[in-house]
C-alpha cells in the first residue's frame, strides 16, 4: 500500500507501508543523515538530489498545480479522491485558485494527462508558522502545512491510483525506515531553476530529536531547525 505521509514544500514523501493510520505528517528536513554521538550532519541529499527521473507511470496520483494566469508550476499535490487533492497551505492564497494538471512527469508537455480547475481551497484551521521556545518568536517553518483543494470535476484518467491517508503514524515508527520523495525540485546545491522532469529520491527517516540537533550546513534558517521542528512534522 502506499500512503503519503508528508510534504517538502511542493514535494511528496511516499511510504510503503502494509498497515497504516493517521492524519498525514510535514515532513521537515529533506537530507540523508550521518549520525555522530547525539548530533547528525546532514549530507545535501535532498530536495531530489542525487535522485533519478520517476517512470511516468508509477506515481500516477501526483500532480502539478499551476497559476491560473500563466500556466507556470509552483506545487505538487496528490490525488486522495477523484475530485480531491492534499498538497502543503503554504501552496494556497496565492491570489487565485490553482489549474491542476494530471498525467504528466514532465513540465514541458503540453499534451498528456488533463488540466482541471480547482473549485475551493480549504488550509488547515491551525496553519502557521512555527513559534519558537521563547514563545514569541515566530521561525520559518509552517506548522500544519495542509491544505485539501477540491477540483471543479472528477479526474477522468484511467487507472489513477489514489493515495490512502495515514491516521496515527507518528515519527518514532517511521526513523530509520526508507522513504521515497518525489517532486520537481533542483538536481543539485548549485541549480536556480526546479527540474522538468519529475525526479524521486529514496531517504531515510530520522527521529526529530535528530533533526532539531542536527548541524547546519549554513546560516539559512532551512539549515538551522532546532526547535523549528514541531510534533507535526517529521524528518
Amino acid at each position: 500500500m502506499l500512503v503519503v505521509v508528508a510534504f517538502i514544500g511542493c514535494f511528496t514523501l511516499v511510504v510503503p507501508v502494509s498497515a497504516a493510520s493517521g492524519s498525514t505528517l510535514l515532513l521537515r528536513g529533506n537530507h540523508h543523515h550521518q549520525s555522530s554521538k547525539r548530533r547528525t550532519r546532514r549530507r545535501t541529499q535532498g530536495r531530489i538530489i542525487g535522485g533519478q527521473p520517476a517512470s511516468p507511470t508509477r506515481y500516477t496520483y501526483f500532480t502539478s498545480l499551476r497559476r491560473s494566469t500563466s500556466n507556470s508550476h509552483y506545487c505538487g499535490g496528490s490525488l486522495i479522491a477523484p475530485t480531491i487533492v492534499l498538497t502543503a497551505a503554504h501552496c494556497g492564497n496565492t491570489g487565485s485558485l490553482p489549474n491542476v494538471v494530471i498525467g504528466r512527469t514532465d513540465l514541458t508537455d503540453t499534451t498528456s494527462g488533463e488540466m482541471i480547475s480547482a473549485l475551493q481551497e480549504v488550509i488547515h484551521p491551525l496553519s502557521a508558522k512555527v513559534v519558537l521556545s521563547d514563545g514569541v518568536t515566530q521561525g520559518a517553518a509552517p506548522n500544519y502545512d495542509f491544505m485539501i483543494l477540491e477540483l471543479s470535476r472528477p479526474v477522468s484518467l484511467p487507472n489513477i491510483k489514489y493515495v490512502k491517508v495515514n491516521q496515527s503514524l507518528g515519527d518514532a515508527a517511521l526513523s530509520n525506515k526508507a522513504v521515497t520523495v518525489i517532486g520537481h525540485g533542483y538536481t543539485s546545491t548549485t541549480n536556480t531553476q526546479l527540474s522538468n522532469v519529475l525526479m524521486e529520491v529514496e531517504l531515510t527517516v530520522i527521529s526529530n530529536e535528530q533533526c532539531r540537533l542536527s548541524v547546519p550546513l549554513d546560516n539559512s534558517p532551512w539549515s538551522m531547525y532546532g526547535d523549528m521542528v514541531s510534533d507535526q512534522m517529521m524528518c
